[in-house]
């Protein structure tokens, strides 16, 4: 007999268990009274072998459930009653239930990760490294220095991150500003030409046109064309460089078509200087330019960017280099 709210384990059910025939609740009764004792288990087992052995030899087909209920019936003594309550069903029920929903509805909005970006690297190695941008801008870098950028310039930003000293012309785009990141820094750009120097100690923004914005935190400084931004690492504060001996003002040029031996020439008399040139054949690059009260690092910084030439200042002497011109 059942009573309310309860299931009876008896010879019937066993056969409808057996069988398959057995409803969820009804299973799950018999599963806690074979585990429920010793005897409870060993009688399980012996029906579970009746059953197999009443099997008609077709793996195909099942045996009979009256021929097994007979078999129980005759070898083995009345089930003991067993009964389990509907409630523990029912929250079982419950919670199978919120477990497949939660993982169907995880299914359905599962969050696809975005793929990771690809990111490019260029650096130099013994020689400068003269590499063009996804966006058209130049990129200079000397000996050991490194750029690292996402391919395609994916983003709202164009950002670079910079390793060493390197220098930038950049294509004008005022809806996508280029950022340089430089150790400690940043600069940003809309369209200009500057150089970025890093030691120790500083890190050194000279623009040649346009203007940049030198930044760190809430600590920013606007460098324009013919002045150079200085960050200090050590004091973490960024300063306007001043001029030194040779970067005199009040001085200007109009070459048009001028060799660089010439070009020299006039700015030797000029600043009293001394230009070297570790390259011979750099002697006859010719370029056309106009300069009105810049100072000597500004012209020598547009006539290495104009002939692809590298230029060193020590004190009052100017060495220049480079495997020819553009």
């Amino acid at each position: 007999m059942k009573s309310p709210g309860h299931i009876q384990v008896d010879d019937e059910l066993l056969a409808k268990y057996l069988s398959g025939e057995a409803s969820p609740e009804e299973a799950m009764a018999v599963d806690d009274w074979a585990d429920a004792s010793g005897s409870n288990r060993a009688l399980f087992d012996q029906a579970m072998k009746l059953w197999e052995q009443t099997s008609p030899g077709n793996t195909w087909q099942l045996p009979d459930k009256l021929a097994v209920l007979a078999a129980i019936r005759k070898t083995q003594k009345p089930v003991k009653i067993v009964s389990v309550n509907r409630g523990r069903w029912s929250a079982a029920a419950a919670v199978l239930l919120l477990l497949t929903a939660a993982g169907f509805y995880g299914l359905l909005h599962k969050t696809v990760a975005p793929p990771a970006p690809l990111w490019v690297t260029r650096q130099a190695d013994k020689a400068e490294l003269h590499d063009t941008l996804p966006d058209h801008s130049l990129v200079s870098l000397n000996n050991s220095a490194a750029i690292k950028y996402v391919s395609g310039f994916a983003g709202n930003t164009r950002t670079v991150y910079l390793t060493g000293n390197g220098s930038f012309d950049v294509t004008s785009d005022p809806g996508k500003p280029f950022i340089v990141n430089a150790g400690d820094i940043a600069i940003k750009v809309l369209g200009t030409v500057f150089k970025v120097q890093q030691d120790s100690s500083a890190i050194t923004v000279a623009v040649t046109s346009g203007a940049v914005n030198m930044y760190r935190n809430s600590s920013n400084l606007t460098v324009k064309a013919g002045e150079t931004g200085i960050y200090d690492r050590h004091l973490q504060q960024f300063r306007m460089a001043v001029a030194d001996s040779i970067a005199q003002h009040g001085k200007s040029f109009n070459f048009t078509n001028a060799s660089l031996k010439s070009i020299a020439a006039e700015l030797e008399k000029a600043y009293g200087i001394t230009v070297v040139f570790k390259n011979k054949r750099l002697e006859t690059c010719t370029m056309s330019s106009a300069f009105d009260n810049k100072s000597i690092e500004f012209i020598f910084e547009v006539i290495s960017i104009t002939l692809n030439v590298q230029y060193r200042i020590e004190k009052d002497t100017v060495y220049i280099s480079g495997s020819g011109c553009n």
